[in-house]
């Protein structure tokens, strides 16, 4: 069949393939999410109550990288990890194609999202994420055991020191008329070379990540049940930046209610922060070398995680408190809690 099909077309042809494939009747579409880089992510409705969740292969993902996420979702749910179910095909594949459109299937979770205002709610995150690190450093594909995975989502998500100072120069170059942010960026740049300096970096264990840590990957039910969501970009790096990284999202993130932007906060929330750690190492431990780091690793993350907060790394910046909001980061950086 032709790709170029009309949209509605397609769909409806996409939907009897996955009837076929997935064994269900009578689906039809509830939601209509939002497509991202023309990807389809669709919740559907069957004969039963059980609803569906379709998701299209991310654009920057490549076939070869594509099934490298689904792996690691089945190692986890296998081992007892909340996440969303994923369904196979009757023949027990884990995505199928249609005109030459990848494709995988999840049940779709019913719950509240982006409960983190709420102490046990940050608790049961920190408690889920923990499980989920344990059963991930189980996770085995040894030919992809580097950093070269994903390949596309290397520069968005830098997690030591090379990768860091690339994805600085390359802000640099993207916007050159920021003069101004550019200067506070260099100085932010010279404090974090004094904490990068601390780490002992061939001490800290490396596994298989989720790679997209955030509490807007997580969805619960009530609050002692949480569930991980999305690992378009699980990749293998080390454990203790991961922890560092939620940990940052909970500490220096806030939505402004009166316009919706997210803002780097003026201190660090420490309880938020404290509350996850304590989830976290319930089930989990962190070696003697990443405690050590972990105030370095929040420093390197407080500069990853607020540009990637207030959009700096777009090209276009929808917003003009830029210079404020690194004003912030500076400060932050100035003022590592420590855990």
């Amino acid at each position: 069949m032709d790709s170029l099909l009309p949209i509605s077309k397609f769909i409806d042809y996409l939907l009897a393939r996955l009837e076929e494939n997935y064994e269900k009747t009578g689906l039809s579409i509830s939601d209509d999410l939002t497509s991202w880089g023309n990807t389809l992510r669709l919740r559907l409705a069957g004969t039963k109550e059980m609803q569906l969740f379709l998701k299209e292969k991310v654009f920057y993902l490549s076939s070869d990288e594509f099934p490298i996420h689904l792996f690691l979702h089945r190692h986890v749910m296998k081992s007892g990890v909340p996440v969303a179910p994923l369904l196979t095909t009757k023949s027990g594949a884990i995505s199928f194609k249609v005109c030459k459109r990848e494709f995988e299937v999840q049940q779709w979770l019913q719950g509240d999202s982006c409960r983190i205002e709420q102490p046990a709610y940050i608790l049961s995150l920190g408690h889920t994420f923990g499980v989920f690190h344990c059963a991930a450093s189980h996770f085995r594909l040894d030919q992809m055991q580097n950093w070269s995975f994903p390949s596309a989502r290397r520069r968005w998500f830098p997690d030591h020191w090379e990768l860091i100072c690339s994805y600085l120069d390359f802000l640099q170059s993207l916007h050159t008329n920021q003069r101004s942010i550019l200067t506070q960026l260099r100085d932010i740049r010279e404090q974090l070379v004094y904490w990068e300096e601390i780490i002992e970096w061939d001490k800290l264990p490396k596994q298989w990540l989720h790679g997209d840590a955030s509490p807007d990957n997580a969805i619960w039910q009530g609050s002692a049940h949480c569930y991980l969501l999305d690992f378009d970009d699980a990749r293998w790096g080390y454990k203790s930046w991961e922890v560092a990284q939620m940990v940052t999202v909970l500490g220096i993130v806030e939505r402004n209610k009166e316009n919706g932007l997210t803002e780097i906060r003026k201190n660090w929330d420490s309880e938020k922060m404290a509350q996850f750690l304590s989830g976290y190492l319930e089930v989990n431990r962190l070696t003697d070398s990443e405690l050590r780091a972990f105030a370095s690793l929040l420093a390197l993350n407080c500069l990853i995680v607020g540009i990637s907060e207030i959009g700096f790394d777009e090209e276009q910046i929808g917003r003009s408190d830029l210079i404020e909001q690194f004003e912030h980061i500076t400060v932050l950086i100035k003022s590592i809690p420590e855990f």
